[in-house]
């Protein structure tokens, strides 16, 4: 069951029948938006339903789907980064560190999501990049973001 408010009218979202069925992906969400969810067990003898308790209310926002980065040399001293679009998306923010776990230095936001491709230019020939990325739309003014993309790395 979901509803946008934590005591407000929940409607049926899914019913699960299968018995090895343990998730539910909630897809055609309005980015930005929170949404409440309940969920109870049910089970039928002789035709008749018996429905368990309803769970606690959780809550989740909507968030934009997380970019799957590519890199490649471009040149001695370029990387470049592509991306499949993300339907929806206003933009991307991409982010770059010369360690894995290391602190990552935003290097680029890019306001159109029709773009899939940056050269990074900026770049130390012998060192190796690790980069990160994720996507924004802007609702209501305010920008929400995916989650971050697996980490990519690349030595020039």
């Amino acid at each position: 069951y979901r509803s946008t408010s934590k005591t407000g009218t929940f409607s049926l979202v899914k019913t699960i029948t299968s018995a090895t069925k343990v998730s539910y992906i909630n897809s055609g969400l309005s980015c930005g938006t929170t949404y409440y969810y309940k969920m109870r067990a049910y089970r039928e003898v002789n035709g008749v339903m018996y429905f368990g308790s309803y769970t606690n209310v959780i809550s989740r926002k909507a968030k934009p789907a997380k970019p799957t980065v590519t890199l490649s040399k471009y040149s001695s001293r370029k990387i470049k980064i592509s991306w499949k679009q993300k339907a929806g998306a206003s933009g991307y923010v991409i982010y770059r560190s010369t360690s894995k776990s290391g602190t990552y230095s935003k290097i680029k936001t890019i306001t159109s999501g029709k773009t899939v491709k940056y050269i990074n230019t900026k770049s130390k020939k012998g060192t190796r990049y690790y980069y990160k990325m994720r996507t924004y739309r802007t609702v209501n003014g305010t920008r929400v973001y995916s989650a971050y993309s697996s980490i990519k790395n690349k030595k020039l």
